[in-house]
This record gives structure tokens, C-alpha cells and sequence, in this order.
């Protein structure tokens, strides 16, 4: 719930920068970490999610309209593959290959079917991440980056990039794990430049998709 408000506000705000003003700055961060519900003085407060994080912020100048508890750090869960498919797609063209290991069936969770030693091509695996919350695609493309050590770094550096400074990544498919965190503020700062992306875009929209069975 906690980080779904903030994604769900993100993406009807590509251009947000979640962080006090448009121009981003550390001012408004520090604004961000205040307790309760932040607002313009000039409106009422609006009421208050049960929700531990949230952020409402201007679609075209990337101001923070309201917000409560932006800056607190959380389990991301299945909102982190955002930064997955931002950090590891680059490189990949859509046909590329992948013949799976047993690793993307072992994983925990929601899976889009990955089956050992099927191929499956990148835009597979990027549908099955971001449509079906597959965790086994988020496995596959670490794989696929050169590891989950080496995925989660890449991963961590974007975000450092992006100014998601809240946001430390250990896993990539979102799964709890000790110390893997991200906040309202930044899964906000993470879902513009995805909505920026063309392919991603797509990919985000695409209403139905047939993902291979075994043996493709």
C-alpha cells in the first residue's frame, strides 16, 4: 500500500521530481523528511492514507503538492522493478536471447513461468517483469547483467544517478530482503524516467501478452 500510492501518483506524473520543487533541490528533500502530512498552507491538508509513505506531486513542474512520510525508508517489494528494467534494459535489444538456468524458477513469489533451458527473448522478459511482476524474469535479467551482484550494483548506481539517494538495492526482483529500502519520494523519481523510456513505455501499457510456454 505504502509504495503503491507513490508509484500510482509517479506515473500520472512522468516529469515529477518529487522533491519539494521542480528544480529538485536539497531544500526541498530536507522539507520531505518533516513529520506529518506536508501542504501548501494556502489549502486544506487532505486526509491522511493509511499509508507510512506517500507523495502527490504537479504533472508538468515536478512540485510536491502534498505529501507524508516521502522520505521514509521501506520494502520496496515489486515496485523496485522499475529500477530493474531502468537500470539493466539498456544494452539489450528486444530480440536478444535468453535460455534459462534453473535459477528463475527457484525464486519466491509471483513468476511469469520461466522453465529451465527455454529461450525467451529480452522483450519477453520485460513483459513478464513489469506486466506480471515476475520475479523470475527480475532473476533472468540479473542473469543476463552478469549476476545479481553485479545487476544489483548497476542498479544502485542509477539510482544514486537519479538522486534516489533513499534507495539501496540488494536483490532485483524486490523481494525482502536486510537492508533493501526505497521511499515514496524516490519511487517517484524512478517512474519518470521509465515513462521516458519509448520501450518501457510500451511495455507499461500493453494491455495482454503472450509470454512462451516450455520449450520455445
Amino acid at each position: 500500500m505504502v509504495l503503491l500510492l507513490a508509484l500510482l501518483v509517479a506515473l500520472i506524473a512522468p516529469g515529477a521530481s518529487a522533491s519539494g520543487s521542480a528544480s529538485g533541490t536539497a531544500a526541498g528533500d530536507d522539507v520531505l523528511q518533516q513529520p506529518g502530512v506536508l501542504v501548501d498552507p494556502s489549502v486544506p491538508a487532505p486526509p491522511q492514507p493509511e499509508a507510512a509513505g506517500w507523495i502527490v506531486a504537479d504533472i508538468d513542474s515536478g512540485e510536491v503538492l502534498a505529501a507524508s512520510g516521502a522520505r521514509t525508508p521501506l520494502a520496496p517489494a515489486s515496485t523496485l522493478k522499475l529500477l530493474t528494467a531502468l537500470a539493466l534494459s539498456p544494452g539489450h535489444d528486444d530480440a536478444d536471447l535468453y535460455t534459462a538456468t534453473a535459477a528463475p524458477g527457484a525464486v519466491d513469489g509471483s513468476k511469469a513461468g520461466i522453465v529451465a533451458e527455454s529461450q525467451y527473448r529480452y522483450t519477453d522478459l520485460l513483459h513478464a517483469l513489469l506486466m506480471a511482476s515476475g520475479n523470475d524474469a527480475a532473476v533472468a535479467m540479473g542473469e543476463l547483467a552478469g549476476g545479481p551482484d553485479q545487476a544489483a550494483a548497476r542498479m544502485n548506481e542509477v539510482a544514486g544517478g537519479l538522486g534516489a539517494s533513499d534507495t539501496l538495492v540488494v536483490n532485483t526482483s524486490g523481494l525482502d530482503a536486510p537492508g533493501q529500502v526505497s521511499s515514496a519520494r524516490d519511487l517517484a523519481l524512478l517512474a519518470g524516467p521509465v515513462l521516458a523510456d519509448s520501450r518501457l513505455a510500451q511495455v507499461v501499457v500493453t494491455p495482454q501478452y503472450a509470454f512462451p510456454g516450455e520449450g520455445q
